[in-house]
């Protein structure tokens, strides 16, 4: 089965793949001198990655280091990202190139179409009642990959859920609680107020994001995409500084100056009831956003056309 597929892959003088180890078996008996190799990653990895990542184990370090010569070309979000993605899989910058399949919202409303075809969604697929005018909050944590059986706190430093879901009630809020998908933590308790996304089909957020009111996480990149949206945005990292110096983070930690701090359930209750973010956490968001982001999703799609017929000569 393994040589039929090799002798398929073959084929093509264009392979595109969007993580470093799809295919990964089969690549390596590609010849890159008749076809071009094209590794274009969704997201920004917020996190420690690559050769970069203190948690890996020289095994693991070996493998990152041989990701650069595997592929001719890399999608990067912005020349920042070039440079990141250079050092952390061992590419060449050149080979580096400012297009790929981003994501980041721009300037964009929400329309009363969009929030409430949004809402139908969440309602459909987490058999669950919104009004209109009722708060959505979606909390998006990352999961711990160098912790084993890790226990993470009740949310938001609340000493039970059953408290959390009274001042969910009182702000007329839901809470969705959107694990990461490679997150082993099983969802308990039945909330008024309280969804577990994790029993439930999984959902793009984008598809939904319109009709969220506010996102809370610790180090996923998932509040990248969201900058210049109207969504109000928040950080509860109970564990920074562990987290930092198991884990690593590739990017400053001012890169939290774009929400609100939750540090204690007061914090939490505060941001409920938060209707518009600080003059400064605003233009926070513009800066990061402008310096991760230079293209738009159209002009990178169209960017990665032009890249990939140049390079491979088609």
């Amino acid at each position: 089965v393994h040589i039929q597929y090799l002798l398929f892959l073959m084929q093509f003088k264009v392979i595109i793949v969007e993580s470093a180890g799809d295919l990964s078996l089969y690549l390596r008996f590609l010849s890159k001198r008749s076809r071009l190799k094209v590794l274009l990653p969704h997201g920004f990895c917020l996190k420690g990655s690559g050769i970069l990542a203190p948690n890996l184990d020289a095994g693991q370090l070996k493998i990152w280091e041989e990701v650069g010569s595997r592929f001719d070309l890399i999608s990067v979000s912005s020349q920042l990202e070039k440079y990141m993605v250079s050092a952390t899989v061992n590419a060449s910058p050149h080979d580096c190139v400012v297009m790929g399949p981003q994501r980041a919202l721009g300037r964009q409303s929400t329309s009363f179409q969009g929030r409430a075809e949004s809402r139908r969604i969440l309602e459909s697929v987490y058999s669950v009642s919104l009004a209109n005018t009722e708060q959505v909050i979606v909390y998006a944590p990352t999961h711990r990959d160098h912790v084993i059986e890790h226990q993470r706190p009740v949310e938001f430093g609340f000493e039970d859920l059953t408290r959390l879901n009274q001042e969910l009630l009182r702000a007329r809020a839901t809470l969705f609680i959107r694990e990461h998908g490679l997150s082993s933590r099983n969802a308990f308790g039945s909330h008024s107020n309280i969804v577990f996304t994790s029993h439930s089909e999984s959902i793009d957020f984008e598809l939904i994001w319109q009709g969220v009111d506010a996102l809370v996480t610790d180090y996923s990149g998932i509040f990248l995409e969201y900058l210049v949206s109207p969504i109000k945005l928040a950080f509860w990292q109970y564990d920074l500084d562990e987290y930092e110096l198991a884990r690593g983070l590739s990017l400053n930690r001012s890169i939290f100056e774009v929400g609100a701090q939750i540090k204690r359930p007061q914090d939490f209750i505060e941001f409920l009831a938060l209707t518009e973010a600080s003059k400064d956490t605003l233009a926070a968001r513009e800066f990061w956003h402008k310096l991760l982001y230079e293209l738009s999703t159209e002009q990178a799609l169209l960017a990665t056309a032009e890249e990939i017929n140049r390079r491979a000569g088609l």
